[in-house]
């Protein structure tokens, strides 16, 4: 996936899912998780993944040309998620968290943000997050009562970003051949 405008690409809000799509649960923090292995609750904090590099996400998606729905994978490289997290802060957008994708939320705001740069010195290994190299990190803070009840009774297990980005095909070397002799074919009748 590609970042095609920078100003209104990209991520634009967070959101607190059941099943995240990036299928990695974020876990309640504390200052006691790390020294005692107790949450503290009045700390209402959550850290997850935000998004993994390469990883393969069915989505279906309407085709422009034919207007038939398909299923495809989307993937994010390391570069277009490093991206995307810098201008999700550039943006000004740590209060932008929805729930389910559905509506935007009160009192929850992104507190920390970070790319793995290196798996087995990242900070999120405190919290066996298992984060690796490329992924982008954060840690949110909730202020609402209703949102934290729900985070306690695992109705909300992870995050999911919504954002805005270009597709590009990624083809199979079956599709490649018959790509290029198409594109020989295509040469040859010009001629």
């Amino acid at each position: 996936m590609l970042i095609e405008d920078m100003v209104n690409g990209g991520v634009f809000a967070i959101s607190l899912v059941e099943l995240p799509a990036m299928e990695e649960s974020f876990i309640m923090l504390s200052e006691e998780v790390i020294e005692l292995k107790i949450i503290d609750e009045s700390k209402r904090t959550v850290l997850g993944i935000a998004m993994t590099p390469e990883k393969r996400i069915p989505r279906r998606i309407k085709n422009k040309d034919t207007g038939l729905t398909e299923e495809v994978k989307i993937f994010f490289s390391e570069d277009t998620i490093e991206l995307t997290s810098q201008l999700f802060l550039k943006n000004l957008n740590t209060n932008e968290v929805t729930v389910d994708h559905k509506r935007k939320i009160e009192g929850a705001t992104i507190v920390e943000s970070w790319i793995v740069e290196n798996p087995e010195m990242d900070k999120s290994n405190i919290y066996n997050l298992g984060a690796i190299k490329g992924a982008w990190v954060v840690k949110m803070k909730i202020y609402n009562d209703q949102i934290w009840s729900e985070i306690e009774k695992g109705t909300y297990k992870g995050f999911s970003i919504e954002g805005r980005y270009g597709m590009t095909a990624e083809l199979s070397e079956d599709e490649q051949t018959l790509a290029k002799l198409v594109s020989l074919l295509s040469e040859n009748e010009t001629k």
